[in-house]
């Protein structure tokens, strides 16, 4: 029915408001982070314990696992989302989704360009402190041969190849950043957009809108938390790439984890904001606008336990910052 009249539906004229709160708080802890947070210059102090090659190349399998995993994430949400508004709306609607995507790619990479020449937002491989990545990468890479020390043009020679390999590897880990970011974009913008949808109403068949409308919003809700959650987790996993370079159990170990565990936690705090900030504005809007037709049908125990899977899934990027302290923590044991 609603397949029919899919040109019907009809967003409220203030939607497109609705897409200011997410960018104020997304960048609004970028720059509070920027501006606070710790970037001063930090220098690798000694060599890395006996058999880090084998550790080095584990977290960076660790770190290209997450980046497969937020990116499968990323592509099925801007194919599939992407198809099930076009497929859902009519001409009018679509202009309007697209205008709000628009404008939401828009606001975020002029606030980026802006920001960018004040160092307000920093870069990812900067909170750690600055230069820490690129230092850590002078070290010889997993798997090379370092010959023997007589041999003085062949130490040289090697020492150019494996700089030569370490900024090619710094060079490749930075364009998965690159990437993510880029992808990120769109992928946000029609999370957002795809929830705001959910407040389209018609002028026929109130009852059988909202319950579509219901259920696209928790969908919405659920490719949010999954989206947010996995970025959480690349990030954790490109902020432990460095940890082969302290000996197991070190004080300088696990200064450097309460470090990125705290960062952890800020990004994840703020990703869950950022999803609370336009999702729960949909979901008391969407209740006023379909109002008798807005009732539940079902029980105080199925009420319950849906509360309680909406409050998991707003914290989801909290609760995947948690996870890797909780690992160190039972590993430590």
């Amino acid at each position: 029915m609603v397949a029919r009249r899919k040109d019907t539906l009809q967003l409220p004229k203030y939607a497109l408001w609705l897409t200011l709160p997410p960018i104020f708080v997304f960048l609004g802890g970028d720059i509070l982070y920027g501006l606070l947070g710790w970037h001063d210059e930090f220098r690798v102090e000694s060599l890395p314990p006996q058999g880090w090659e084998r550790i080095e190349a584990g977290l960076r399998a660790i770190v290209l696992t997450s980046f497969l995993l937020v990116m499968s994430v990323m592509i099925f949400i801007i194919v599939v989302m992407a198809l099930e508004l076009t497929t859902m709306f009519g001409p009018q609607m679509r202009k309007q989704l697209i205008l709000g995507s628009l404008l939401i790619v828009g606001a975020v990479i002029v606030s980026f360009v802006i920001t960018a020449r004040t160092d307000l937002i920093p870069k990812m491989e900067s909170y750690t402190g600055t230069g820490f990545f690129h230092e850590a990468l002078s070290f010889p890479l997993a798997g090379d041969d370092i010959p023997a020390s007589g041999n003085n043009k062949a130490v040289e020679a090697s020492s150019v190849a494996r700089a030569g390999k370490s900024a090619s590897l710094l060079s490749t880990l930075r364009g998965l950043i690159s990437v993510f970011q880029s992808l990120s974009l769109p992928c946000v913008a029609i999370l957002i957009m795809g929830t705001i949808s959910t407040l389209a109403t018609g002028r026929n068949n109130a009852k059988t809108i909202f319950v579509i409308q219901r259920r696209r919003l928790q969908i919405y809700l659920n490719h949010s938390a999954l989206y947010l959650a996995s970025g959480v987790i690349f990030l954790m996993a490109w902020l432990h790439w460095p940890t082969f370079l302290y000996e197991s159990g070190s004080a300088g170990l696990k200064q450097y984890h309460f470090l990125i565990n705290a960062i952890g936690l800020y990004f994840g705090v703020n990703f869950s904001l950022v999803l609370l900030s336009y999702y729960m504005p949909v979901r008391i809007l969407q209740r006023e606008l379909f109002g008798d037709e807005a009732v539940d049908d079902g029980n105080q125990a199925e009420a319950g336990l849906t509360v309680i899977k909406q409050l998991l899934l707003l914290g989801a990027p909290v609760i995947a910052s948690a996870v890797p302290p909780l690992v160190d923590l039972i590993t430590s044991l």
